[in-house]
């Protein structure tokens, strides 16, 4: 498996565009923190990984609306510490798996939650995290 890093949206199009057009699998990875759920894509050989991890940070914060957007590769806890200062919070809950699956904690991306939908035990009362989600852009 080649990794494929990327320091820009721009970067991202052009690695998607080629593998689409190459039918070519890709694995989209920034903590990697949720490597063992689900299957691999395999196709006809490894799948190669494109990193989002460099694309990372809060791109836009604004407490009085409660919006924030950022980059996928940016860590949950990062989001988090700046909501806490506004006395915010992320109202689904993202759950850290990176332990169990290898990884340190802390690692997890919101690019591997929003990407899976990982949302804890609030969901039933708050929703999960898609519902929170207004708009994604490369």
């Amino acid at each position: 498996m080649d990794t494929i890093n990327v320091n820009s949206a721009e970067d991202v199009a052009e690695v998607i565009r080629w593998a689409a057009a190459d039918e070519e699998a890709l694995e989209l990875v920034g903590g990697g923190t949720k490597r063992g759920l689900g299957h691999i894509a395999t196709g006809d050989g490894a799948p190669h990984q494109l990193n989002l991890s460099a694309l990372s940070g809060i791109a836009l914060y604004e407490p009085e609306e409660l919006v924030i957007s950022a980059r996928p590769g940016t860590t949950v806890i990062a989001l988090e510490q700046a909501l806490a200062t506004e006395g915010q919070r992320l109202a689904f809950e993202p759950p850290d798996w990176g332990p169990l699956y290898g990884q340190p904690i802390g690692a997890s991306t919101i690019g591997g939650i929003v990407g899976c939908n990982l949302s804890g035990p609030r969901r039933l009362v708050a929703g999960a995290v898609r519902d929170h989600v207004l708009g994604l852009s490369c």
